[in-house]
């Protein structure tokens, strides 16, 4: 007894291990394949900066061709202009070339070292404190530090979200602030600030400007951040959906892989008391002898359906279908406190739906044999990363079939083991004591009753 139990043990923490590394594993694909998108997002945002300074340097051409008599009076000539529709058109050039060897990088696989996006970010945010220097360089005043060109600080900063990196953001918002803070400080002294007012002249206001880029650049942090966690859970949640289907294909009800998410309890190897129910189809290799295999199909797919329909609205699962029956599970993975009761009642419902159907002349005549016992087993996920299967191991599941093989000898349709009825609290009213049985695999014999 020691030694079974020692290494079960093993073997539970085993699975568990394997389940731990899958995990790991499932996370790092998870990361790769954000990161992928990211990527996506970066050569997007490189295609819309492009498309911005197109438009920009567009602007700045018409005005100029437009208005340039105003704009010699202003800027006391054309050199600022000249210069800020070069940096627009050096920017373009850049940001297309940035796509096309991003496309590369994608279409390769390979990463981009962190350094470069550091780089890169730090590159535009510059770009609004050249347009700054050059401004006040013009026009000789600290009015430059409050025109629209401070703008454009929080367009930059709000692109960085689009690489789901809370220190680049902040990276961002934080070079933006102290290059127009230092800036100002540079200028606060060197320029004319005859007939400014006496608030135009205050660092502090400028330390608060600065202060709330300072803040953009944090928030959108905290934004690409909150983003990021969002898809990630989105994606565990879809992966940990379609590994439930897979591990019990078709026959799991939306209700137990709802609330396995929910409970965020997953499948965990371990010893767990179930009620398992064998069903047998009687007689159905002589039925499929004459018939053609689209008929024999046709049969299994009109009697099953309906079955496993009834086993998931009693919260049981469909761990085997067979030719000429199935295995059910009450109790695993997830339990309900009345698993037995729910698996006798839905032993009654396939007979009498069966019947039903049977008058209704919807399938041809169809008698089964159900087997319901209860007792530990060792439930768990057993295969490779590749492929898995959830199991029920234990003599549980002999026994329930050996019960189940009894309706032969008995002329029955439901037997079920004592410890089944004593598990319902004794809520099944009608049934007819068949008496201990001897049964191979069990040590004593096992007193059997017929509910149908």
């Amino acid at each position: 007894m020691i030694k079974e139990y020692i290494k079960n043990f093993f073997a539970l923490n085993r699975l568990k291990l394997l389940e731990d590394i899958a995990d790991l594993k499932a996370d790092k694909e998870y990361e790769e394949q954000l990161y992928l998108e990211t990527l996506h997002n970066e050569r997007f945002r490189f295609q819309l900066v492009a498309g911005v300074v197109l438009v920009l340097l567009v602007f700045a051409c018409i005005v100029l061709f437009l208005f340039n008599d105003q704009f010699n009076v202003v800027f006391r000539g054309q050199k600022v202009f000249y210069l800020i529709i070069l940096i627009l058109f050096i920017m373009l050039i850049r940001e297309t070339m940035l796509r096309f060897v991003l496309g590369k990088r994608m279409q390769s696989k390979r990463r981009i070292p962190s350094y470069l996006m550091y780089t890169n970010a730090f590159f535009e945010i510059s770009i609004p404190t050249i347009g700054l220097i050059l401004y006040t360089e013009a026009l000789n005043s600290i009015i430059a530090f409050s025109t629209p060109v401070i703008l454009i600080y929080f367009i930059f900063i709000i692109l960085t979200t689009l690489e789901l990196d809370f220190k680049l953001s902040v990276f961002a918002g934080t070079v933006a602030a102290v290059e127009y803070f230092l800036l100002v400080l540079y200028y606060l002294g060197r320029v004319d600030m005859t007939g400014a007012e006496p608030i135009i002249k205050e660092p502090m206001m400028y330390f608060a400007k600065s202060l709330i880029i300072l803040l953009c650049g944090i928030v959108a942090g905290f934004v690409a951040l909150e983003i990021k966690k969002r898809i990630l859970k989105s994606f565990r949640i879809i992966s940990e959906r379609n590994q439930i289907e897979r591990w019990f294909g078709q026959q799991v009800s939306k209700a137990i892989v709802d609330e396995m998410l929910k409970s965020r309890r997953g499948i965990v190897s371990r010893r767990r008391t179930v009620c398992v129910m064998f069903l047998d189809i009687r007689n159905f290799s002589k039925y499929a002898a004459d018939k053609e295999p689209e008929e024999i199909v046709k049969y299994q797919n009109d009697v099953f359906s309906f079955m496993i329909d009834i086993v998931n609205k009693n919260n049981g699962i469909i761990n085997q279908i067979l030719g000429d029956g199935f295995m059910a599970t009450f109790g695993a993975p997830l339990s309900y406190d009345n698993d037995c009761m729910n698996a006798v009642n839905a032993a009654h419902e396939i007979i009498a739906e069966l019947k039903k159907k049977i008058d209704y002349k919807e399938i041809p005549y169809t008698r089964v044999g159900i087997g319901i016992h209860t007792g530990d087993a060792v439930t768990g996920n057993v295969g490779t990363s590749i492929r898995k299967q959830y199991s029920i191991t234990g003599s549980v599941v002999i026994l329930a079939s050996r019960i189940e093989q009894l309706n032969k000898e008995y002329d029955s349709q439901l037997l079920i083991s004592k410890d089944v009825l004593d598990k319902t609290d004794r809520e099944i009213v009608e049934y007819e004591l068949i008496g201990p049985v001897e049964l191979r695999g069990s040590e004593e014999p096992i007193t059997i009753y017929k509910l149908a």
